[in-house]
C-alpha cells in the first residue's frame, strides 16, 4: 500500500506519530475496547502477537471481511513495531475474491454493495486518513463525524481521554496496552477517574429515586436540588458526581450545569453504571442522558457491561469519592438507602 502512516520511537516510552493518526486509531479501538468484545460487526481484531524472522516484531490487525455473491471481501489493516529499533508503520490491503485490487476499485465495490456496513466506511475513513495530508482533506472532519455515530460521546469518553493523554505524554508502550490489555486498561482509566475528581472534601455525589417513585414533582425536585447545591458550593464544592439514573440523578447533572453556565466554578462528573445504560429508557430520558455526557467536565463508566452488582459499585464509587451526598429520599429500602448507609459509614456527610 502506498504512503503507510509511520513512526519512529526515539526510546521505549517515545515516539512521534501524527495526531490525527492518534485520534483515528483511538476511535477505532474505542467501541472494541470498552465492549470488551473482540468482535464488531464483521470487523475482527487479532490481538498483538511476536513474530519473529530476521528480526522480532509485535504486530496487531484489524480484518474486515464479508461476502457478497459467493465472492470473498477482505480488507485488513496492521500495526507492526520492530521490537529492536522501535520502528513501526501501518499497513492496509483489500482484497477481493482470489485478486488484490487497487484501493479506489476495491472501496468502490464495497461501497457499492454494501453502503450501510459500518466495516465499509471504518475501513474507507482508514484509509483517508493514513494517506491523505489531513490540511486539505475533509477525512478528519468525516472520522470524527462517524465516529459519534458508532461510539456516541467518543470525544469525552474515557478511553479517548486516556489515549490522547498518553501521546501528550509521549507513552508509546502504555497506548498500545490499553488498545489490547484490558486489565492495564482499566487500572490506567481508574487512576484517570480518581484523579480528574480532584480532592475528596471538595467533592459530592447524588442518590435518589426514579421518578415513578417520587411524591413530588420534578420542578419540586430540581428547586431542592438547586438550593442543596448552590449551598453545597459556598462551602467549597467544586466537583459533583452524577449516577447517571432517571429521575433524580439526571436532573441533579442538569442543575449542575445550569449553574455552570451561568459562571459558578464547579464541575459535572457523570458516572454511568455500564455503556448502553440508557438503551432501554424513553426518548425525553434517553436525550437528557446524552446532552449530559456531552456536555460534562469527565464521564466515567464504572463497568464495562451490566451485571447484577454494577449500580452497587457506581454508587460506592461516587461515595469513595465525595466528602458529601446529596439524597432525595422516600423512606423505602433499596438503593438510595443503602448508598445513604453507605455513604455514613464512610464518614461522608448525608444531606437530605
Amino acid at each position: 500500500m502506498d504512503g503507510p502512516g509511520e513512526w519512529t520511537m526515539l526510546n521505549p516510552q517515545e515516539f512521534e506519530i501524527k495526531q490525527w493518526e492518534a485520534e483515528v486509531l483511538i476511535a477505532s479501538f474505542l467501541k472494541l475496547t470498552r465492549s470488551g468484545t473482540i468482535t464488531w460487526e464483521c470487523l475482527e481484531y487479532s490481538p498483538p502477537m511476536l513474530i519473529e524472522t530476521d528480526d522480532l516484531f509485535i504486530s496487531h490487525e484489524l480484518v474486515a471481511k464479508t461476502e457478497y455473491e459467493g465472492i470473498p471481501y477482505l480488507a485488513e489493516v496492521s500495526d507492526t513495531m520492530d521490537v529492536k529499533t522501535g520502528k513501526g508503520h501501518i499497513d492496509l490491503s483489500v482484497t477481493i475474491g482470489d485478486e488484490p485490487e487497487s484501493r479506489e476499485e476495491a472501496l468502490d465495490r464495497y461501497i457499492t454493495f454494501f453502503p450501510e456496513k459500518q466495516t465499509v466506511e471504518f475501513v474507507n475513513l482508514l484509509f483517508l486518513m493514513l494517506e491523505d495530508d489531513i490540511t486539505n482533506s475533509p477525512a478528519w472532519s468525516a472520522a470524527r463525524y462517524s465516529a459519534q455515530r458508532f461510539s456516541p460521546g467518543v470525544a469525552t469518553a474515557p478511553l479517548s481521554t486516556l489515549g490522547r493523554n498518553l501521546f501528550e505524554q509521549r507513552q508509546a508502550l502504555a497506548f498500545h496496552q490499553i488498545c489490547t490489555d484490558e486489565v492495564v486498561r482499566n487500572s490506567l482509566l481508574e487512576e484517570q477517574a480518581s484523579a480528574a475528581c480532584g480532592p475528596r472534601p471538595q467533592c459530592c455525589c447524588f442518590s435518589g429515586h426514579r421518578p415513578e417513585k417520587l411524591s413530588a414533582t420534578e420542578s419540586e425536585v430540581r428547586t431542592w436540588l438547586e438550593e442543596k447545591i448552590e449551598n453545597a458550593v459556598r462551602d467549597g464544592f467544586t466537583t459533583f458526581i452524577s449516577g447517571m439514573s432517571r429521575g433524580v440523578d439526571l436532573w441533579a447533572g442538569v442543575v449542575v450545569l445550569n449553574l455552570k453556565t451561568e459562571g459558578l466554578p464547579i464541575r459535572l462528573v457523570c458516572a454511568s453504571p455500564f455503556p448502553g445504560f440508557e438503551s432501554g429508557w424513553a426518548k425525553r430520558w434517553k436525550t437528557m442522558y446524552h446532552d449530559l455526557l456531552a456536555t460534562a467536565d469527565i464521564v466515567v463508566y464504572i463497568s464495562p457491561s451490566y451485571s447484577r452488582s454494577c449500580f452497587q459499585k457506581r454508587n460506592r464509587w461516587m461515595v469513595d469519592r465525595s466528602s458529601r451526598l446529596i439524597a432525595v429520599y422516600n423512606g423505602i429500602s433499596g438503593g438510595t438507602r443503602n448508598t445513604i448507609d453507605y455513604a455514613r459509614k464512610q464518614g461522608c456527610e448525608v444531606i437530605l
